[in-house]
């Protein structure tokens, strides 16, 4: 993606000539995290408003199933180093092909896929930078 679609798209918000050197991660204590959470919630809003079709790709029902298919491999395969039996694979794929059909018929918004701590920057008061 050129980062400067994505300034334009999420102006003070996508801006990596001022991330700054801190990662959410790196600052989030018990003291703070309510309000640097507040925030990240507030620019992930913000990012959803600037939605507009036809800019970025669609979030479809194969990239939504293919990001919910990593659970059990990444999840439960590597990291628990367990196995689903045929029963709970099944399940399983019943739960993604259900929340795939809700998600589709929900209005479409910009989707950060990876927005979580290491990938917000502490940059100013109440404006987290993304990495993406």
């Amino acid at each position: 993606m050129c980062r400067r679609l994505l300034h334009r798209i999420w102006p003070g918000i996508f801006a990596p000539q001022r991330s700054g050197n801190t990662t959410y991660l790196q600052a989030l204590n018990t003291d703070n995290a309510r309000e640097l959470y507040g925030d990240a919630c507030k620019a992930l809003i913000q990012i959803q408003l600037a939605s507009k079709e036809n800019i970025l790709p669609v979030y479809d029902e194969a990239m939504l199933l293919r990001e919910m298919r990593l659970f059990p491999e990444w999840y439960i395969g590597k990291h628990l180093q367990a196995t689903l039996t045929e029963k709970q694979a099944a399940i399983l794929e019943t739960a993604f092909q259900r929340i795939a059909q809700n998600n589709l018929a929900q209005p479409q918004v910009y989707v950060h896929r990876d927005y979580h701590s290491r990938n917000l920057m502490l940059v100013a008061p109440s404006t987290p930078s993304l990495l993406l």
